[in-house]
């Protein structure tokens, strides 16, 4: 039996070439293609980034004037609580000592909203943020922030350190604010509001009197509100203006 073979006739160059560029063509294509839907994933996760972003600075801001309104209204406190010590009159004016004592002893809980943040640290989405300038300006302020928590931090010490003696030995046990007479001085965390003076159901009285120093107690709320006031200036105020800032940046990099 014999066996044809059909002949084939060989391929010129020319269509070597041209398969060559079209298969060329076909891969160069997909990766160009691949590149671009990536693009759109990283340019969409940058988008969802900076609008979470944005939600963690304002929210940053009201606690920021949350927490510089109650420093002015302790620093009101202090003020005048140096007025009672300068004219001598406290004795007569206890139920003034302790309203400006209660507020003097209120305490934040205020926590930097830097989820989005130490994410995009740790999963390295910061490289879906092309303005390398708002990048170098988080940086600035989340550092900034967590020295402010820092120093907020010394704060909280400082009050243990000296109102808890007061506190316990000295003032209404176991706290002033838990008393419906004082409740409006909560108000200027819970609702920043300024409390006015309250109507006191009854007197009060400083426990103990035999073993409270009023220049001592006085000497301790000027230390704390120095402090205060130095973390108010130096932390707080530069960190709205930080905050501002951002938020503005974002506007902009979001049209």
């Amino acid at each position: 039996m014999e066996v044809h073979h059909h002949s084939h006739k060989p391929k010129n160059w020319k269509e070597h070439i041209t398969e060559f560029f079209m298969l060329f063509a076909a891969v160069s294509l997909g990766f160009l293609a691949e590149n671009v839907r990536e693009h759109q994933i990283e340019t969409k996760r940058g988008e969802v980034y900076l609008a979470e972003l944005e939600t963690d600075l304002r929210n940053d801001s009201i606690g920021l004037y949350g927490i510089t309104f109650l420093i002015q209204n302790q620093k009101e406190a202090a003020d005048s609580i140096y007025e009672l010590y300068k004219n001598k009159n406290w004795e007569s004016r206890i139920n003034e000592l302790y309203f400006f004592h209660a507020i003097l002893s209120l305490r934040t809980n205020w926590e930097p909203n830097d989820a989005t943040w130490e994410q995009a640290i740790n999963s390295g989405t910061l490289r879906y943020l092309d303005n390398k300038e708002l990048v170098k300006k988080l940086k600035e302020y989340y550092f900034q922030i967590k020295n402010m928590k820092n120093r907020e931090n010394r704060i909280l010490t400082m009050m243990d350190n000296y109102f808890e003696e007061y506190r316990q030995n000295h003032f209404v046990s176991p706290s002033i604010t838990a008393n419906k007479d004082f409740a409006g001085v909560l108000d200027i965390i819970n609702k920043n509001t300024k409390p006015k003076m309250p109507l006191f159901t009854a007197n009060q009285k400083i426990l103990n009197r035999d073993k409270f120093d009023f220049e001592t107690y006085v000497n301790q709320i000027a230390r704390l509100q120095g402090t205060r006031n130095q973390d108010l200036n130096l932390f707080i105020f530069k960190a709205i203006d930080m905050n501002k800032e951002l938020l503005a940046m974002l506007r902009e990099e979001s049209k």
